[in-house]
């Protein structure tokens, strides 16, 4: 069976595991060189992080699924020694069938804390019970989104698929231009491709010039106006543009103006000048008149002043008569699944993949796997690889 890109997610979906260390494990477990490395990382965090006895379920499946299914050769130097109980494993699922039944154990003081963490929560080394420092980072220097204190994941890529240099995995930068200038429609800045014609098929300009040397608009082969610069007496260059890159009309190569309009009124990235784009929505995902598309509020309530739930602010619910049981959220705000009070991650998804702005795609163009509409990553590869 081939593995999908989000194979592991079926793993860290489970009720009551800590999603994140899940996902974070097993969506990394090919860096492992073989199966007895593997195991052999997840002792070790499982002790660093205190996983719980669910959480160590999911991630030890993981493992025996990730190496069923890979095409990989056996280990046959494979042995596996629990510090435990001393019990000696000769295979994958010799591991497999001893920790399904007996988790790694913390050790928990009398007091309800770790014997080896201070009055902070911090270990000797500064991290907490999650593995996480005062700045919350872990021991590799990653959040819990995966990114290093420079914003870069594993990958050297910012939480949009840029790297240091603005460039994304296929090579284009925000403004979709390659290292050379030229757009995925091969056609530079001034709207020309490699040979010099534009989208029409048009030269860049007449080629023919006097017995002076300059063109028809008093340019020269280099660009050079008779005046000695490279504007006319009007502040237009050769091919028609300002210093600033706009034509006469004020709009530049790409039919936008100095305030990023196009003629319809259309920003690069499809919001009016109001700020709504064609589905009504803000860049936060409300509408006009403040509702998100499930009709909720900023403050997270619909015109009823009911949650996504049903509940009113005083947490009771109407329709079952019952009270809100105690949420848990940690210090970011978010539960053990991401989301925050409003049902969004940190990407600004939902559970079933819609962004706050009531599509699928977040303001960069990426769903919430990170694939573009033409099902790439931000990391490079495809839906398909």
């Amino acid at each position: 069976m081939a593995l999908t890109s989000d194979w592991y997610m079926k793993f860290a979906d489970r009720a009551g595991v800590r999603k994140i260390a899940v996902a974070n494990f097993l969506g990394t477990i090919s860096n492992n060189p073989d199966e007895f490395s593997a195991w052999g990382n997840f002792e070790m965090d499982a002790r660093l992080y205190k996983w719980d006895s669910k959480t160590q379920k999911a991630i030890v499946d993981g493992i025996v699924y990730y190496f069923k299914n890979k095409n990989s050769t056996a280990n046959e130097d494979f042995i596996w020694k629990c510090e435990q109980c001393d019990y000696v494993a000769l295979s994958g699922n010799d591991v497999y069938e001893h920790l399904r039944e007996h988790p790694i154990t913390i050790e928990i003081s009398d007091e309800g804390y770790d014997e080896s963490y201070d009055e902070y929560g911090y270990d000797k080394y500064g991290f907490n019970r999650d593995g996480r420092d005062k700045d919350g980072y872990d021991v590799w220097g990653f959040d819990k989104r995966g990114y290093n204190r420079s914003g870069l994941d594993d990958w050297g890529r910012d939480i949009h698929g840029f790297d240091k240099d603005g460039y994304n995995a296929r090579g284009f930068d925000k403004d979709g231009f390659d290292r050379d200038g030229f757009d995925r429609e091969g056609y530079d800045w001034n709207g020309y491709d490699v040979w010099g014609f534009d989208r029409d098929g048009s030269k860049r300009v007449s080629e023919s010039y006097d017995e002076n040397g300059y063109d028809e608009l008093g340019f020269d082969k280099s660009g050079v106006h008779k005046n000695g610069t490279r504007y006319d007496e009007y502040g237009y260059d050769r091919k028609g543009f300002d210093k600033e890159g706009y034509d006469r009309d004020g709009y530049d190569w790409r039919g936008y103006d100095r305030y990023n309009y196009n003629e319809k009124g259309w920003d690069t990235w499809g919001f009016d000048r109001k700020g709504y784009n064609k589905s009504g929505y803000d860049w936060a995902g409300y509408d006009r008149d403040g509702f998100n598309i499930w009709g909720l509020n900023r403050d997270g309530y619909n015109r009823d002043g009911r949650d996504k739930d049903g509940f009113d602010k005083r947490g009771y619910n109407k329709v079952t008569g019952r009270k809100r049981s105690t949420e848990s959220f940690d210090e970011n705000g978010y539960d053990e699944d991401g989301f925050d009070r409003q049902g969004y991650d940190v990407n600004g998804f939902d559970k079933y993949g819609v962004h706050k702005n009531g599509t699928r795609y977040d303001e960069y163009g990426l769903d919430r796997d990170g694939f573009d509409r033409d099902g790439y990553h931000r990391h490079g590869f495809n839906r398909w690889v």
